[in-house]
């Protein structure tokens, strides 16, 4: 009898501890600025500020970037430009980012071999078949309200027609 209690407390533990635990693969916005390591280098890469996003398909951002060789203070700041496909949960108010293309990096002090490997930094941080989430309130401030174009809904306004008796129906 004890042995039975004992497997029936051990599974109701195991069953409180496996609800308490996040998934694993939950998306969620993790706030900027966000940090990266490499071997070689400490990167970071500030909120994204988005340029357009024609039909809530495919984006195009940049975001201001830092990099520095690990252990050393001085960084080198410069720019990225990426474009991506978008995908929208409206529900949890997150878009999640993938497909990702580098369409431009800029270190304008750095000298150009310098700006190359520093670039090849950035490219192996991001493969472009990893998504990252933001969320949609970060997005949202930043579109062009003019370009975006809302749905037309055709709404009938007229009054109904009223009819009124004196007596009984």
């Amino acid at each position: 009898m004890k042995i039975k209690q004992l497997i029936a407390v051990v599974l109701f533990a195991c069953a409180m501890t496996a609800q308490a635990q996040e998934p694993e693969n939950e998306v969620q916005d993790r706030g900027w600025p966000r940090a990266y390591d490499t071997d070689e280098y400490n990167i970071i890469i500030h909120q994204p500020q988005v340029d357009e996003w024609p039909d809530f398909k495919r984006i195009t951002f940049r975001a201001a970037i830092s990099i520095a060789k690990k252990g050393e203070e001085d960084r080198t700041y410069g720019t990225i430009r990426v474009s991506a496909a978008t995908q929208v949960s409206k529900t949890d108010r997150l878009v999640e980012i993938s497909d990702r293309k580098i369409e431009q990096v800029t270190f304008p002090d750095a000298a150009e071999a310098d700006a190359k490997r520093l670039t090849a930094a950035i490219m192996a941080i991001s493969p472009p078949d990893k998504a990252i989430t933001i969320s949609l309130d970060r997005i949202i401030p930043q579109l062009d309200l003019s370009q975006v174009k809302v749905r037309e809904v055709n709404v009938n306004l007229a009054p109904p027609k009223i009819i009124a008796s004196d007596k009984p129906a």
